[in-house]
């Protein structure tokens, strides 16, 4: 396999986050070592099938695939907040921030590194919920 070429699936990960409009975080996560795939879309919602036009109560998010041997979650976790910016409120509900869980593991991760923030750092809005 060249040295540049993607795990084997089996060897991912998935996480997902929403930090606002998605096309920043898909570019940002996309560049970090270890991240081998990213996509754009919604979660968080009610809607079975949403749409940009139709999207309801979803929340524009980012879900990736990483080689947790080279970039693990606690890792992907510091990114996200070093990205967020806990003070501004979003202004419609599609840019809120949260982290999607996908197993137990993340949520309790998610949770001990948000508790682990300062008041100041974590007053704004985002959540930690499952996918």
């Amino acid at each position: 396999m060249p040295a540049n070429a993607a795990p084997p699936a089996a060897a991912t990960e998935t996480a997902t986050f929403a930090l606002g409009c998605f096309w920043k975080p898909d570019a940002l996560f996309g560049l970090q070592q270890g991240v081998v795939r990213t996509r754009v879309g919604y979660a968080g919602g009610s809607s079975p099938a949403p749409t940009y036009r139709s999207l309801g109560n979803h929340i524009e998010s980012l879900q990736l695939e990483h080689d947790p041997q080279q970039i693990g979650y606690e890792q992907l976790l510091d990114f996200f907040f070093s990205w967020h910016t806990p003070t501004r409120p979003p202004y419609k509900r599609q840019y809120a921030s949260a982290i999607f869980y996908h197993t137990p593991a993340q949520h309790q991760q998610a949770l001990a590194k948000k508790e682990g923030r300062t008041a100041a750092e974590h007053q704004g809005s985002y959540a930690v919920l499952p996918l």
